[in-house]
């Protein structure tokens, strides 16, 4: 993916359409696109850049996104890292196997993404408004629905988890941008993991034609 110039990135930010901005850049980040190659940045520091973008360029009209108020932004800021440490960690650990060697994901360690998923249902259950914060859209949601993408990619169901799969539903359906951000994502990871699976079995035939000759 090409990086985006300063003067697109100017543009794009300072427009009051910007609510797409925070999103789209997280989205495209998570399925596999570089921060340095963005922003100079080395680290997986997408949540990072869309507190900055918001820090920067939101308005009155959008600045629910992240919200100057301290109480508010605690909230958005807790789940945030929730997301980073808890969420996507289990997600990554579950997954390990099949990304990396084409093997069925890790049994042992699904009880903690089970947990995270129960803890997400939870806040849903007891907050009221629909959003994960209350009735604003905030950049919260956009970073624990784009967290839950990789578990649409890896075909992994949450159905059981009522409240994750209304709110998780009605977002997909509410942001204009969730299509062209996050489907064509989630077929490169699908594509990515059958590619591995794919090599781990011409690998295997090889090693067994291998050994088939020494005998």
């Amino acid at each position: 993916m090409p990086s985006i110039s300063a003067e697109t990135f100017s543009s794009v930010g300072k427009t009051s359409k910007n609510l797409a901005w925070p999103a789209c850049e997280h989205f495209r980040l998570l399925h596999g696109t570089s921060c340095q190659q963005h922003y100079g940045v080395e680290k997986d520091c997408r949540r990072a850049i869309m507190q900055y973008l918001c820090n920067k360029y939101c308005t009155p009209e959008n600045q629910h996104l992240y919200p100057t108020e301290p109480e508010q932004r605690g909230t958005v800021d807790r789940l945030l890292f929730f997301d980073m440490g808890t969420l996507t960690y289990a997600i990554k650990e579950y997954f390990r196997p099949k990304q990396f060697e084409g093997l069925p994901p890790d049994a042992e360690k699904e009880n903690l993404l089970k947990q995270s998923l129960d803890y997400l249902d939870g806040v849903l259950e007891t907050v009221e408004g629909g959003y994960l914060t209350g009735d604003k859209l905030t950049i919260a949601d956009l970073a624990v629905l784009a967290s839950l993408t990789e578990l649409d990619a890896m075909g992994y169901a949450y159905k059981c988890y009522g409240n994750v799969t209304r709110w998780s539903n009605k977002l997909r359906e509410q942001l204009p941008y969730y299509k062209d951000c996050c489907l064509q994502g989630i077929e490169m990871t699908k594509a990515r993991i059958k590619q591995v699976e794919e090599d781990l079995k011409i690998q295997a035939e090889k090693e067994r034609k291998a050994s088939s000759g020494k005998k």
